[in-house]
């Protein structure tokens, strides 16, 4: 009579996940470019636990998600999925750290399919692929697997347009919020603060742009309303003050 197997429950605790009973079982990464993701799987002897997702966007931004009560039923269908979304958002796998583990357990198997059928070929990756590139603040991609044409990755399209770009090209979405901007462009938030650097724009205009016309249309409602001549003379200085100042960031894009 086999044994029933006790999943403990991880908690959340201050914005904290506790989870003292399991063990690393998976961890894979994937990266697009722009982007890194690391999954962790959790669990024991004879169950999965839970795993966390952690998203880690080159423009510094960090983002941690949880999937809590994972059944064993279910893990290879997540994995499938998980996998599937990846690769379809142009992402590339890194590292998987128990391939060979998984792949040795299958050995035997009753089952005419693998147990872990999703496992990818191994792929020895050398270092110097699997770090980031801290030079171009974007990460590495290994070469592509044997067997399979190799195709121009995300990154090597986003250097293309990023080369020919210019502050002018940014100064048309400086309306915009940068992450914004950088999706239009198809390029990452990094090359977008690059290209703005070449042209000595070193903070994305945007707020500062928003709070000068603010100010300029307040000033216009006190010139249009106010019946004192004195107060209409200041804000009309003011006004052309602030338009100055408007003027000279764009003219970096002229």
């Amino acid at each position: 009579m086999p044994v029933p197997v006790i999943t403990p429950t991880p908690t959340i605790s201050q914005g904290l996940f506790l989870c003292t009973y399991c063990n690393l079982l998976r961890q894979l990464v994937h990266a697009n470019g722009q982007e890194m993701m690391r999954l962790d799987l959790f669990g024991g002897i004879g169950y999965f636990c839970h795993a966390v997702i952690e998203t880690r966007r080159f423009d510094g931004s960090n983002e941690l998600r949880y999937q809590m009560n994972l059944k064993m039923e279910d893990v290879k269908k997540f994995i499938e999925d998980y996998c599937a979304a990846r690769a379809a958002g142009g992402f590339v796998i890194m590292q998987d750290t128990n391939a060979d583990f998984y792949q040795a357990m299958n050995a035997c198997t009753t089952s005419s399919q693998l147990l872990m059928s999703t496992l990818p070929p191994r792929v020895d990756i050398p270092m110097s692929l699997a770090v980031p590139n801290e030079s171009l603040n974007v990460a590495s991609v290994p070469p592509a697997v044997k067997g399979k044409p190799r195709r121009q990755t995300n990154l090597s399209a986003q250097r293309k347009r990023t080369r020919s770009l210019t502050v002018k090209d940014m100064s048309e979405l400086w309306d915009l919020p940068i992450e914004e901007a950088a999706r239009k462009l198809r390029i990452c938030t990094t090359a977008v603060k690059k290209i703005c650097r070449r042209g000595e724009v070193f903070r994305w205009p945007r707020r500062k742009l928003a709070s000068l016309r603010e100010k300029v249309a307040a000033l216009k409602i006190v010139v249009s309303q106010s019946t004192d001549a004195g107060v209409r003379a200041r804000a009309e200085v003011k006004i052309e003050n602030f338009e100055k100042q408007i003027d000279a960031i764009y003219s970096k894009a002229r």
